[in-house]
């Protein structure tokens, strides 16, 4: 959700030159996320272990994963063949 009026706080959930400095990331995000409850959160991950582990290259994203995991009544991943086959840090659980 963006707001185009530049005297009033959007919230962009979203990364790219459409949102420079107009977002949440990391703890922030997570500080706000745990003030709402979802019924449906869609979440996406940098890899996947075989172990069904969820994996991130950045762990300011992992908090936020996170919290989404704990504010939603029922979550979905969204991932590609290719997650399968990459490296990274520790995700959320």
């Amino acid at each position: 959700m963006t707001n185009t009026f530049s005297s009033r706080p959007c919230l962009n959930w979203s990364r790219g030159a459409s949102g420079a400095g107009c977002g949440l990331v990391g703890t922030l995000a997570a500080e706000a996320i745990r003030k709402f409850k979802f019924d449906l959160a869609v979440i996406g991950c940098s890899a996947l272990e075989r172990d069904d582990d969820l994996l991130d290259f950045d762990t300011q994203e992992v908090c936020v994963s996170d919290e989404i995991l704990d504010q939603s009544r029922k979550t979905f991943l969204t991932a590609d063949h290719g997650k399968s086959s990459f490296r990274a840090i520790s995700g959320p659980r």
